[in-house]
């Protein structure tokens, strides 16, 4: 479960997001595997209460539609997923999920603060901030297992898989 149910940031929202799809590649990592795809994310995908829910989050009617690469965490053993990162052009953000619930958190990627390499910061979270993320979703029981070097090892190869589908991306639209 959440370890703090008032994050200091971002928005409960209905557990509805759309599962990794199909042709997400993943990467091991030991205690976890981070896996990777291109979203097309539309609003008319979701019900009613999730878009109301994004609207409180951003303060706006969300975009119609948007789409770029999702990093992902998942549990190695169970494919729990427990870290979203969805890298979206307009209104790039992420998520912290808990398999346990039926709600979690999504906060809204702060350009002006982290930059807007949002797949870096990623990288750089995944690196350095992957154990306190996980203790704020229920992960808590793999962070005592996991391994810096192989989760390095990792991120290289998710850096370069994102590369890789934003290419196909562009090539296909």
């Amino acid at each position: 479960m959440l370890k703090n149910k008032r994050m200091p940031i971002g928005r409960e929202v209905p557990a509805d997001a759309a599962p990794p799809g199909p042709d997400t590649q993943r990467f091991a990592a030991g205690v976890v595997t981070f896996g990777v795809e291109y979203r097309y994310v539309r609003a008319s995908d979701y019900p009613q209460d999730s878009v109301n829910a994004a609207v409180g989050a951003w303060g706006q009617i969300p975009i119609e539609e948007d789409s770029g690469p999702a990093i992902y965490v998942f549990d190695s053993v169970t494919g729990a997923e427990y870290l979203r990162f969805d890298c979206l052009a307009m209104e790039p953000h992420y998520h912290y999920e808990s398999p346990a619930e039926s709600t979690y958190w999504i906060v809204p990627f702060d350009l002006y603060a982290n930059g807007t390499d949002m797949v870096g910061w990623t990288i750089n979270a995944l690196q350095m901030n992957l154990r306190p993320m996980l203790r704020n979703t229920g992960g808590a029981h793999l962070i005592d297992s996991i391994d810096d070097g192989l989760v390095e090892r990792a991120t290289a190869l998710v850096r370069a898989a994102v590369n890789d589908v934003v290419q196909r991306a562009l090539v296909n639209n």
